[in-house]
């Protein structure tokens, strides 16, 4: 989804698997499993879902200020657990987003 159609992002505990994204122009919400390229779904923590909403806003605003297109993907990291990276549409490797 692009980031300019989101109007809202939700995640309702306790310990959901889904963010909950409102969109512009839509009737339905999306949901988008909260699981990284190459984990498992697991069970979400109240802690850990409020900040994956919080850090998806800030790596929204943060990409929004590069050129280009660009993806935000969630990835699980050894250590770090689950975050937000970008990457350029035009190229696959993927950089922090925050």
């Amino acid at each position: 989804m692009r980031a300019d159609t989101i109007v809202q992002v939700t995640w309702e505990p306790p310990a959901s698997r889904y963010l909950t994204f409102t969109l512009a122009g839509e009737r339905d919400e999306v949901r988008h499993q909260i699981r990284g390229i190459g984990s498992a779904a697991s069970a979400v923590s109240e802690e850990e879902g409020t900040a994956l909403v919080q850090s998806l806003h800030k790596a929204i605003a943060a990409t929004s200020f590069l050129p280009g297109a660009h993806l935000l993907v969630l990835t699980d990291e050894e250590g770090t657990g689950l975050r937000w990276q970008r990457s350029p549409l035009y190229d696959l490797g993927e950089e922090a987003a925050s």
